[in-house]
């Protein structure tokens, strides 16, 4: 996002001296997606989203939308050190479905429901914190973590997960 950001004040297209006013991000967020595209071939918009807008955000059909409501929870990020290439993976999924869509259909619509779940429970969390809710802030963590136990289960039914990550999972679930 910030390349795309450095460009575009070069070139004029932007005012660097001064906050990024949403148009700005926009168009710097529309260079960033193009420049996701020369490298990943068909990018989900995520990196490029995150580094223009900051904070959490929900992606849905191709579009990104913050999350109002945000709880303050703790988040583990590990590097498998694993390469990946988001053009190989997507490649890979549209292959299997080329070969049989039957099987892969089934599979890969559901992908987004894990997420949708997961909205809910960040809502329910923000809930708890901000001492609106009578849930327990256990279950709801205990509901998460199944919520990344199945997604990673579609993702590897798709031929898309590695087992460095079933090990993050595995550790990170004990």
């Amino acid at each position: 996002g910030w390349v795309a950001a450095g460009l575009l004040a070069g070139a004029g297209g932007v005012d660097s001296r001064q906050a990024f006013p949403p148009a700005a991000r926009d168009l710097i967020n529309a260079w960033a997606f193009e420049a996701e595209k020369l490298i990943h071939g068909t990018p989900s918009g995520i990196d490029n989203c995150i580094s223009v807008y900051g904070g959490a955000r929900q992606f849905a059909a191709g579009k990104s939308e913050p999350l109002a409501e945000v709880p303050c929870i703790r988040i583990l990020l590990v590097n498998t050190r694993v390469p990946r290439s988001t053009k190989a993976l997507v490649a890979r999924v549209r292959e299997h479905h080329t070969l049989v869509p039957a099987v892969v259909n089934p599979v890969r619509d559901p992908v987004d429901s894990p997420r949708r779940e997961a909205s809910l429970c960040y809502a329910d969390l923000f809930a708890i914190q901000g001492k609106v809710s009578t849930k327990s802030a256990a279950d709801v963590y205990a509901k998460l973590g199944y919520l990344i136990d199945v997604n990673q289960a579609l993702l590897n039914a798709m031929g898309v997960g590695h087992p460095a990550l079933d090990s993050v999972c595995r550790l990170a679930a004990a």
